[in-house]
């Protein structure tokens, strides 16, 4: 009887590890999506050059922003409102 509760623990141990350890299904996004956002948000936030004498626009402020909008259109399946 000991050792038929022994291995019940050991099971339901193991199951809890791999439940821990596999990621859900719903944290992955398709390619599509993907590609679709990054698009979305590169004309959101289009790159801009920098004037290397006032340095106006700085390279990391775009990509911050393009970084936003795209996990905000992830998030939201890839609705983005077109004002945006």
């Amino acid at each position: 009887m000991l050792r038929v509760s022994s291995h019940l623990m050991a099971a339901a141990g193991a199951a809890v590890v791999i439940s821990v350890v596999t990621p859900a299904p719903s944290l992955s996004i398709t390619v599509e999506l993907a590609k679709k956002c990054r698009e979305l948000a590169r004309q959101a936030h289009p790159p801009q050059p920098v004037d290397k004498k006032t340095d106006v626009t700085k390279p990391q402020d775009t990509a911050k922003a393009q970084q936003e909008y795209f996990r905000i259109c992830v998030a939201r399946n890839g609705n983005m409102e077109t004002g945006n």
